[in-house]
């Protein structure tokens, strides 16, 4: 089974990264935007799990939930990997990175005592909403993230968009040719104050 580990988003976030996305597509750049059902923040990619694997990191999960109080973010930033001048990934950033990024290390940490491998590059707090498969128009698409790299803090009432991370989420992710689907195994709620 091909898992991963992430925070799901509520509609207003989703609403708001499909304004984004719609803003980007006018560069007309060759990009595979990601479908609103499967937007999410990514703590930890798995790979390929076996069920006893499934089962263990479960209990991480649990174990780390509960050592974590619910917290806002909001989104902050569009951008690129590896620079908006030569995008091939293209996310929006969050603010909180340090509470979000301390969840993925530690999930990291006891994940790795699993057998399953680190990360080789470090955590950024992320939502990738594109990818992008050629060279066409990838100048005017550089453009477009620099002019709207700011988009989220330009919006009118800003502050509403703020959601909670209140839940760590196990999915399932089985490849299609339409593109990947995503079904939820576990959820585990952080914890409240």
């Amino acid at each position: 089974m091909r898992a991963f580990i992430a925070v799901e988003l509520p509609q207003n976030i989703t609403d708001l990264l499909v304004k984004a996305q719609g803003i980007l597509q006018k560069s007309q750049a060759d990009v595979k935007w990601v479908a609103r059902a499967n937007l999410h923040l990514t703590l930890k990619f798995l790979g390929d799990i076996n069920e006893e694997e499934k089962d263990k990191i479960i209990n991480i999960i649990k174990t780390t939930s509960q050592e974590y109080t619910a917290f806002e973010s909001r989104p902050e930033q569009l951008g690129a990997f590896p620079k908006e001048k030569y995008p091939r990934v293209i996310w929006a950033s969050l603010n909180n990175e340090n509470q979000l990024k301390k969840i993925a290390q530690d999930l990291e940490e006891r994940i790795n005592k699993l057998g399953i491998p680190k990360e080789e590059r470090s955590f950024k707090a992320h939502i990738t909403i594109g990818r992008v498969k050629s060279s066409k128009n990838l100048n005017a698409l550089s453009e477009a993230l620099s002019e709207n790299s700011d988009f989220f803090r330009n919006m009118p009432a800003a502050n509403q968009n703020n959601f909670v991370v209140q839940k760590i989420t196990l999915f399932k992710s089985t490849l299609l040719k339409d593109g990947p689907l995503y079904e939820k195994i576990y959820e585990e709620n952080l914890k409240t104050t």
